[in-house]
């Protein structure tokens, strides 16, 4: 449709245009044009209607005629003056052909050709009512705008997490209090300035580094994103960020909004959980485990496939919660699944996940455990226990590292770490068919043997005084100052064979540690198969009447000066010495071999 209030040729084609346009007479204001004589040429369906009469019977009329209005005496286009200047709008009362008078609102604009000469007047009005309703709106509106905004800004204010925004020149527009508390920073103190200098303390800082930059370039949104933050002292803080973009009515980005988290407890919590399964929980001097810690350092960071084995109780969890946490995969998920513990339909379903439907009682979908796995570590415990069948579909996840959940038809794609485990061993269980043997070459590319304590008896005064402080630590209550072992029970506990492993000698010295009354435990607290055990070996030598002496050797074997000492005072008897120094004979050996050597160095 023609814009009234522009240049036209000719007043005869504008009225023309909208006599042929039906949205004319949609239009929510009533349109009366007049020629330069003040006579109506044209009138829309709105002003017929809010005047209650017929074109017909108004066109050729004067237009104070058609309007039937007070300001008519005075129009503000009186052809003496010739103005040709557009009113502002104004009120007026409007007569209709029944009598009713009209409030309106009214607004008079002449018609110009391109030369600027007068061709006629547009005279658009519309009841006050109707202002009234779009005012009633607009203020409502603001009303609800500005109620929006406070609750927005309560939000912000009451979350745990930090909210500030930059704009296009990456300069800070907002700063909540949030973070005013974290960095020591008031708003009035950042407003203006670049975010760079919280985020990084310098004047620039790279796209790749920059959360913020990769916003305003690109739409690029970060979640979660590990970066530090500068306070007013100078310190820098662990955040994680997380940003999006600002947009204005037509969606372009005019700046970016991020939000942040202090993660300082939470660093401390993944430095405590990575050092609770490193080696403190694996306590060990043995020549053995001195090997196992090495190893674990070699190929901690690799994506490597690892078999622990080893007797049941011996710790192979712990070994692969070591290598886990100390490879780049830390703070990534290390989940666990015993495959002894379900049969292979469940083994499935935990480990691939299936769709809703799937079987009887899958109302939804479930996400298996490589899923949940996905960018960390997935350890296998006792997978000497899985069937053949259930073999060969794990095969497939090893190799591809790929898999279809039950009941699914799109294969899904993980980057997991496979580490396994078994008490079994599997080079016997592949003989006798029991276990795939590509399934054996795909997990055992580092295989790591786990020894039982018997192997390992120097290690045992070691783990003795380890869950003994860690017991005392849980049960402060149970005994006021420091307990100890008596040399009679440290002599018995280092002799017994543990066919359950450490974990039967840390429920042990747990037992012994409640039933004890005073602040030694004794041979009396001990269980009876250790006391029933059968001695060894019953020779007495000179100097028994000082075992208990003797037994506190068993903490420094390792020094040349005792060793020494202890042989000669059991006349060369490698068993009773080794015995005395807690150690096995082949430690004492090689114990004496590295004596030797450094004395002809």
């Amino acid at each position: 449709m023609r814009n009234l209030y522009e240049p036209c040729d000719s007043l005869a084609s504008m009225v023309e245009d909208l006599s042929r346009n039906p949205f004319a007479d949609l239009l929510p204001d009533g349109i009366i044009v007049s020629d330069k004589n003040l006579q109506v040429v044209y009138i829309n369906g709105r002003a017929l209607k809010m005047l209650h009469t017929a074109q017909e019977t108004e066109l050729d009329k004067p237009c104070f005629e058609v309007l039937q209005s007070e300001v008519c005496d005075h129009c503000p286009f009186r052809l003496k003056t010739g103005r040709g200047e557009a009113t502002d709008h104004f009120d007026v009362d409007v007569m209709t052909r029944d009598g009713e008078i009209l409030a309106c609102c009214m607004h008079t604009t002449p018609i110009t050709d391109a030369n600027g000469t007068i061709l006629g007047y547009v005279d658009s009005f519309r009841e006050m009512g109707q202002v009234r309703n779009v005012l009633k709106e607009q203020e409502m509106l603001l009303e609800l705008y500005n109620h929006e905004k406070e609750k927005a800004t309560r939000l912000i204010n009451s979350i745990g997490d930090g909210v500030f925004t930059v704009g296009k020149d990456m300069r800070i527009r907002s700063f909540s209090p949030r973070i005013e508390e974290l960095t020591g920073w008031s708003e009035s103190q950042v407003l203006g300035q670049p975010c760079s200098k919280i985020l990084r303390g310098q004047d620039e800082c790279s796209e790749q580094e920059c959360p913020v930059l990769g916003i305003l370039r690109g739409g690029l949104e970060v979640r979660n994103h590990r970066h530090p933050i500068l306070t007013m002292g100078g310190e820098s803080i662990p955040i994680s960020i997380t940003t999006a973009p600002v947009l204005d009515q037509e969606g372009e980005v005019i700046g970016a909004m991020g939000i942040i988290r202090d993660i300082r407890e939470l660093e401390g919590l993944k430095k405590e959980l990575a050092s609770r399964y490193s080696y403190s929980e694996m306590i060990g001097k043995s020549p053995k485990m001195e090997t196992i810690f090495e190893l674990i350092e070699r190929i901690a960071d690799t994506k490597t496939p690892v078999l622990v084995q080893g007797e049941s109780g011996t710790g192979k969890e712990l070994i692969a919660r070591a290598v886990h946490f100390k490879s780049t995969r830390a703070d990534k998920p290390f989940v666990k699944i015993n495959c002894s513990a379900l049969p292979d339909p469940l083994l499935e379903s935990e480990l691939f996940g299936y769709e809703k439907g799937a079987f009887t009682g899958a109302t939804k979908r479930k996400p298996g455990k490589f899923k949940v796995a996905d960018g960390g570590t997935v350890f296998l415990d006792e997978i000497g226990d899985t069937s053949p069948a259930f073999q060969a579909k794990l095969l497939r996840v090893l190799q591809d590292q790929e898999f279809e959940p039950l009941g699914g038809t799109q294969t899904e794609k993980v980057d997991v770490r496979i580490l396994a485990a078994s008490n079994r061993n599997l080079r016997e269980e592949v003989a006798k068919g029991n276990f795939r043997e590509d399934l054996y070459y795909r997990i055992c590319v580092v295989p790591i043997y786990l020894p039982p304590l018997r192997e390992r008896r120097e290690d045992i005064p070691l783990l003795m005084t380890h869950f003994l402080n860690r017991i005392a630590r849980q049960y402060p209550e149970r005994h006021v100052g420091k307990i100890s072992i008596s040399s009679a029970a440290t002599r018995l506990l280092i002799d017994y064979d543990w066919p359950g492993n450490i974990r039967q000698l840390e429920n042990t010295i747990e037992r012994a540690y409640l039933c004890s009354e005073s602040g030694l435990i004794d041979v009396t607290g001990l269980p009876r198969q250790i006391l029933q055990q059968k001695d060894m070996n019953d020779q007495s030598a000179p100097g028994d009447e000082k075992k208990d002496e003797d037994l506190s050797l068993v903490f420094r074997y390792k020094d040349p000066a005792l060793v020494l000492e202890v042989l000669r005072k059991y006349r060369g008897n490698r068993t009773l010495a080794a015995r005395a120094l807690g150690i096995s004979r082949t430690t004492l050996w090689r114990r004496i071999k590295e004596i030797e050597q450094k004395s002809l160095a």
